[in-house]
């Protein structure tokens, strides 16, 4: 308070009115969507709503979808996560251990650069997230398909450690997909068999001898394909309500298949 206070009284005052003008103009543009409603009773107004009502086993819901309340709805649920995520990071978790979770359907339309970073230490601070996206490319162009964008998604990825992958048609994900399952040794059988060109009457009866070859090569291949994730099963009354995924988690290994992966099934409830 006392800086805003000196910068407003002191600093403020000195600048030049073109300078003045540009802060004011910038600020205002900010914060004038919280000016107006609904932003204004959610935010501006006297509220029993903070982000510590986790801690006591509140469950808080942003009804806020964006396809009916557009930039607005956006910026308020972005804002209360980040709320959310500063407010669950200052806890000591030692002396207030009760497990949180965040929980974001349509992710990219939510994501931040802050969200990486605090992936880094949601675990030691017992939070499960749980993001959920259509592609790989969603979060690409929320974040940027530049280098520093694919830096900030593949970091972000990285540190949710069990990943569910549901039928996809979308290239960059299922080749993401594929390469972070990994490759392993695998074999090929190849067979060959051919006879001359000018000993085919023989051929017709069977007579002349041909030439025959059979081999095996060894590959480092994907172990899932990337084909296979356009063709898992997506529920409803087509698919008697079954769902196919593939579940991946980094440093486990599944006793079904001795894996890192596993195919599963889910049943949908109609």
């Amino acid at each position: 308070f006392e800086i805003c206070v000196d910068y407003m009284v002191h600093e403020f005052p000195s600048l030049s009115e073109k300078t003045r003008s540009i802060i004011v103009s910038t600020f205002t543009s900010m914060v004038d969507v919280f000016q107006r409603s609904p932003l204004r009773e959610l935010f501006c107004t006297e509220t029993n709503l903070v982000p510590e009502a986790v801690q006591a086993g509140k469950v808080i819901v942003m009804a806020l979808p964006v396809k009916e309340f557009g930039e607005l709805g956006q910026l308020s649920q972005v804002l209360m996560k980040y709320i959310f995520m500063r407010s669950i990071e200052r806890r000591l978790a030692e002396a207030d251990p009760r497990p949180v979770f965040l929980w974001v359907d349509e992710s990219q339309l939510f994501a931040t650069d802050y969200d990486f970073m605090f992936q880094t230490t949601a675990r030691s601070a017992r939070v499960c997230t749980v993001y959920l996206t259509q592609s790989l490319s969603n979060y690409y162009a929320t974040l940027g398909a530049g280098e520093e964008g694919k830096a900030a998604c593949d970091s972000l990825l990285g540190n949710l450690n069990r990943k569910l992958f549901h039928a996809n048609g979308d290239a960059v994900t299922n080749e993401w997909a594929a390469t972070m399952i990994g490759r392993s040794r695998q074999y090929f059988v190849n067979a060959n068999n051919s006879y001359q060109a000018d000993a085919w009457p023989q051929n017709w009866f069977g007579n002349a001898a041909g030439q025959t070859s059979a081999g095996v090569n060894e590959v480092m291949e994907f172990e899932v394909q990337p084909r296979r994730f356009t063709t898992l099963r997506k529920g409803g009354f087509a698919f008697q309500g079954l769902v196919d995924a593939i579940v991946f988690q980094g440093g486990r290994r599944y006793r079904h298949n001795g894996r890192t992966w596993l195919p599963v099934t889910f049943q949908q409830q109609f």
